[in-house]
């Protein structure tokens, strides 16, 4: 890996990629839930002061023989409102007029529609069930049994924190005849561009995590992008850093080692990043599994955190 050649970017990056790329710039830009915009949402919820709307859906992708399970919550308050949808999008502050927006891609992904818990407030206490196009195994699903047999057998793993689904015919399948499977998670979340308070004066940050497993190689990917027009305080503060409570993966894959300062962030308003080298390595055997990506401030509090579907080998 390489560093970045103004010394006020304490940053390890593999490359920096700018696109010119409307349409997934243009993702992160959009403030409405496309179904919500039209009437068409699942549902609504936080009462009378904290109102939002909520909706899964899912494209399928034929060319790249795969499905997006996609999720959006648009703060319809006339205040920044916090939720979290567990498990499906990230924990965050959402500013008025705004949309908060997930979707993770897999290859032949299939769908189980399930009950999922959705909280909301300023104190982070209340709860509703929603129901939400999950894809089969999904972790935040409630209709996924750990004694359920089908394309996803959820299973234990040991030492970590959440589960791992293998897709064990289809993954062990992939891996001997060496075809391609891939699996793309992308999470907005909000942060504070003032570094001071929670809720206030937010911008939107996007964290996309791929992880590919071609010709009998597992390769892993991470982007950052940011709104347009994010403007900070021009300074060598780190803004926030990640960390994922998973050893397994941040072995593989140190996120941990990534810093975002205020400069780095200016510099990269309106663009994507590639924030790490690609790490490929030759697994004997592989598995799916959901990880919780904290997104941490300088004060070292938790400002977000991001739930990712990945590929694991060993």
């Amino acid at each position: 890996m390489i560093r970045t050649r103004h010394p006020s970017l304490l940053i390890f990056i593999a490359a920096i990629f700018v696109s010119s790329s409307s349409f997934a710039q243009g993702i992160i830009e959009q403030k409405r839930c496309p179904n919500a915009e039209k009437g068409h949402h699942d549902g609504n919820g936080g009462g009378y002061s904290d109102q939002f709307t909520y909706e899964s859906w899912v494209d399928d992708d034929m060319d790249r023989d795969g499905r997006y399970f996609r999720r959006c919550i648009e703060n319809k308050a006339s205040k920044s409102i916090w939720t979290h949808w567990k498990g499906v999008l990230s924990s965050s502050w959402i500013p008025v007029e705004h949309r908060l927006f997930g979707s993770t891609f897999i290859t032949r992904g299939e769908v189980d529609n399930s009950k999922t818990d959705l909280w909301w407030g300023d104190n982070r206490s209340q709860r509703l069930v929603a129901e939400a196009r999950c894809y089969k195994g999904e972790d935040a699903c409630k209709g996924a049994k750990t004694s359920r047999v089908g394309q996803f057998m959820m299973v234990q793993w040991s030492g970590s924190i959440g589960r791992a689904f293998s897709l064990s015919e289809e993954l062990a399948s992939a891996l001997d005849s060496k075809k391609d499977f891939a699996v793309h998670s992308y999470q907005e979340f909000f942060v504070s561009s003032d570094g001071q308070s929670q809720n206030a004066n937010l911008s939107k940050i996007a964290l996309s995590v791929s992880s590919r497993l071609n010709a009998g190689e597992l390769a892993y990917s991470v982007r950052v992008q940011t709104s347009v027009g994010l403007s900070l305080k021009n300074s060598e503060e780190t803004l926030f850093r990640l960390s994922v409570a998973d050893s397994k993966f941040s072995k593989m894959v140190p996120i941990d080692e990534i810093r975002f300062t205020n400069y780095l962030l200016n510099w990269a308003s309106g663009r994507r990043i590639d924030v790490m080298k690609e790490v490929k390595f030759r697994p004997s055997r592989i598995f799916a599994r959901m990880i919780s990506i904290d997104v941490i401030d300088s004060s070292e509090v938790v400002i977000a955190s991001i739930p990712m579907t990945v590929l694991e080998g060993e």
